[in-house]
Formats: structure tokens, sequence, C-alpha cells
């Protein structure tokens, strides 16, 4: 979708994307090309992150333990 900073997390059945803050503007005006591949993709839910785009957040989860 062109952004540089952007990836998406995978858990189960949601697909959890990270971007930049800034680049929130372009993903909702391609919401439904993003939500269209991804649901073709089999995912169930997919959501935006608006924590944003950021290194170590799925240490996060695991650190906690």
């Amino acid at each position: 979708i062109g952004l540089e900073d952007c990836r998406v997390r995978l858990h189960k059945n949601i697909a959890r994307i990270e971007a930049e803050p800034g680049d929130i503007p372009t993903l909702v005006d391609k919401r439904e090309e993003i939500v269209s591949r991804l649901k073709d993709m089999g995912f169930v839910y997919i959501c935006l992150d608006l924590q944003g785009y950021r290194t170590g957040s799925m240490s996060e989860e695991l650190n906690k333990s």
C-alpha cells in the first residue's frame, strides 16, 4: 500500500496493522482494499494498532511473564 514503516502482526484469526501515526489517514482511505485483501487471506478481524509501529512490540507481551 506504499507505506514505509508498516507491518501486520498475526494473532490467530486477527490481523493487527502497525503503522506510523502519520500514515493512519492513508490506511483509513484504503480501508476497503486492506480489509478485502486480509479477509481473502482468511482473517476474521482486522485491527489498526493505535499505538503505531514500534520495534519490540511483540516482546511486550512476552516480557510480562
